[in-house]
């Protein structure tokens, strides 16, 4: 067994589900339905399915998010500039494949298919969102998807601890 000591000094202390310099929490995200409502880094997998190859496979996710604070509810920004704290930009969903042998294609309405996908909310109440999946190949996979409350490029990560939820979705593909 190896073992890695490591400490982290109370002043650098990093927590996934609240950035104290925004007072910012995690979008949640429920993933089908009837879902569990998810908040932050993954823990477990929080749906399965199975597929066939080339038939697409529904995928409903749906998320919401807190305004702050301080944050205006109407998307305008305030009268007097730039320098005075605008609203944040809309909330989003991204689906992509994390791990699997084929390739991925994700489609909705109105948003050009690909490898990745991304639905945008106009504001951090969120919503619903149906996402069409196609496999190239059978076995298993992982898909990702990705509530993130626009604190960050939807789908691109940061070097910020906080604040985006992440939810693993495991599929098995017959052929």
């Amino acid at each position: 067994v190896s073992e890695i000591a490591f400490t982290n000094h109370p002043e650098y202390y990093a927590d996934p589900f609240l950035d104290l310099a925004e007072n910012n929490v995690p979008p949640m995200l429920r993933i089908g339905p009837n879902g569990t409502q998810l908040q932050g880094p993954p823990f477990g997998i929080a749906a399965t399915y199975t597929a066939t190859v080339g038939e697409p496979l529904t995928l409903v996710a749906s998320a919401s998010d807190e305004l702050q604070a301080d944050e205006p509810e109407s998307p305008e920004p305030p009268p007097g500039g730039a320098r005075e704290r605008q609203r944040r930009a809309p909330l989003s969903v991204t689906w992509k494949k994390f791990r699997g042998t084929g390739e991925v294609t994700f489609k909705a309405e109105g948003i050009d298919e690909g490898s990745e996908l991304t639905h945008s909310f106009d504001d951090v109440t969120g919503g619903q969102t149906t996402t069409m999946v196609t496999f190239s190949e059978p076995g298993q996979y992982r898909l990702m998807a990705i509530g993130n409350d626009a604190s960050i490029a939807p789908g691109e990560g940061s070097t910020r601890q906080c604040c985006w939820t992440t939810a693993h979705v495991d599929v098995s593909v017959n052929p």
